[in-house]
């Protein structure tokens, strides 16, 4: 991992800070989130219906024509216990073993996907409906953020790209958890280690007159920090985020992909060269 540039994606994400937790973008939802998951969508309260109907309002599970988490609200008004056992057994404790976990998902999206299609039985295309690696990853790390790491494939390899994580992951259906988590854990360790980052990411729990603000999560391991990082350096299109920005990305085909900044200074060399030529 290429420190430097990781350092560079630091200093972007606390100048923009104060940008992405404003009212418009509200980043900190993420942490409101993962203070309230554990209790509303516990497979062995007695108000898991309405608690997964919560959760399934969010974006952080559904979104655009992929609805996972809605799905299995409607799967659960049909067998409410097999809803349930889903999540129990997702929620297992594994030790932290990774092999363990990647069982219990592929367990899960298998036993999900199957209880989906008896619901979609009538749709010709029941895939914006299915669970996968993602959607499995999701509720995990909302569960319990302090022991898991949230994954989205484009970003995360933006990321990696910035970076210049060189190991790749793979696909959904041939996800190597432990490299995953691997680059995730070199960035939590970097993040621990600087202080301007910790003390931008405590501002979060406070508000403008210095009263701290209830039901956020602590996130003492910066797990939830970490995929904020990693999401906004992924969203390169976006000038509040794009925290890649000022450095340059190099491609799983050992292309080098140019952040905003010097792509604009890369475009003007050439126009002045033809504007010498013509």
């Amino acid at each position: 991992m290429n420190i430097d540039a990781l350092h560079t994606i630091f200093a972007n994400y606390i100048r923009k800070f104060d940008i992405i937790n404003n009212k418009d973008h509200d980043e900190n939802y993420k942490w409101r989130m993962a203070a309230r998951f554990p209790s509303i969508m516990n497979p062995d309260s007695p108000d898991f219906i309405y608690g997964i109907k919560e959760a399934a309002k969010s974006n952080l599970f559904n979104g655009g024509h992929y609805h996972p988490l809605s799905s299995l609200v409607k799967c659960a008004k049909t067998d409410e216990t097999a809803v349930r056992d889903l999540f129990r057994a997702l929620f297992a404790d594994d030790g932290g073993d990774l092999i363990t976990r990647q069982k219990k998902i592929d367990a899960f999206n298998d036993n999900a996907n199957a209880l989906i299609k008896t619901v979609y039985a009538n749709y010709r295309d029941i895939s914006m409906f299915e669970n996968n690696q993602r959607s499995a990853m999701s509720y995990l790390f909302f569960n319990d953020p302090e022991h898991h790491y949230l994954y989205k494939a484009s970003e995360a390899k933006a990321f990696a790209d910035a970076v210049e994580f060189q190991d790749f992951w793979g696909p959904g259906s041939d996800f190597k958890m432990d490299v995953f988590y691997r680059m995730c854990d070199e960035l939590t360790e970097e993040i621990k280690k600087c202080d301007s980052l910790l003390e931008t990411t405590k501002r979060r729990y406070y508000d403008a007159a210095g009263n701290r603000i209830e039901n956020i999560h602590p996130d003492k391991n910066y797990h939830i920090l970490a995929f904020d990082i990693i999401w906004g350096t992924g969203i390169t299109d976006h000038p509040d985020y794009n925290f890649g920005d000022g450095i340059s990305r190099v491609s799983s085909n050992g292309a080098t992909v140019h952040s905003d900044k010097k792509m604009e200074i890369v475009k003007a060399i050439v126009s002045a060269c033809q504007n010498l030529l013509s």
